[in-house]
């Protein structure tokens, strides 16, 4: 009986140094981090830089382990896009419906998967994407790892249809140039432990 019950306490004990290193960790968004978006239109190619992004991530990670990430949210204002020509931010900004709606937002509310390749994961999840003031349910995925300061790292892109959104995609010219209705949205995030 005595010998059960030091094994039970081993145990224990044992879990409860484990636990802490696969705890859930607070991580926000490195100021470093990039999202670019591209698309097209009836005269040439076009591509905005967006410059701030807010997001928050809580995950579940061991040394250079991610197991688990059980909530993630990014939120970028509609006037930080931009493309160097004001006349094509304003088109943007009105397209987006900036003064009623001054944000894009993105919630994760589902993780799919997280499937480890080589160094890196391949995460999947589902999530709500708010833009001009529309919810849409979307499927995500993106690469996950981590750089040599343990930051961790999310790099992706996704397409998005603005019709979906009640968006005009955005003419000038009295009509000679139409913007295409889909564009990319390309992202390196690089999130820090808090």
């Amino acid at each position: 009986m005595k010998h059960l019950y030091m094994k039970t306490l081993t145990v224990l004990f044992s879990l409860f140094l484990i636990m802490p290193a696969l705890a859930q960790s607070d991580f926000s968004i490195d100021p470093s981090s990039t999202m670019t978006i591209t698309g097209t239109s009836s005269m040439h190619d076009w591509d905005e830089a967006v410059t701030e992004i807010n997001g928050a991530l809580s995950a579940s990670v061991s040394g250079t382990e991610l197991t688990n990430i059980s909530s993630f949210s990014l939120t970028v204002p509609v006037e930080s896009i931009e493309s160097g020509k004001s006349i094509m931010d304003n088109k943007t900004y009105d397209a987006l419906k900036y003064e009623e709606h001054p944000t894009i937002e993105f919630q994760l509310v589902e993780l799919s998967s997280i499937q480890k390749v080589g160094k890196n994961y391949m995460v999947k999840g589902k999530g709500e994407l708010t833009i001009a003031g529309v919810t849409k349910k979307v499927e995500v995925m993106a690469a996950w790892g981590f750089n040599d300061a343990g930051q961790l790292l999310c790099r992706g892109g996704y397409t998005i249809d603005m019709t979906d959104y009640n968006m005009e995609p955005p003419v000038a010219m009295m009509g000679a140039m139409k913007v295409g209705e889909k564009v990319n949205v390309k992202y390196d995030l690089i999130f820090s432990a808090e």
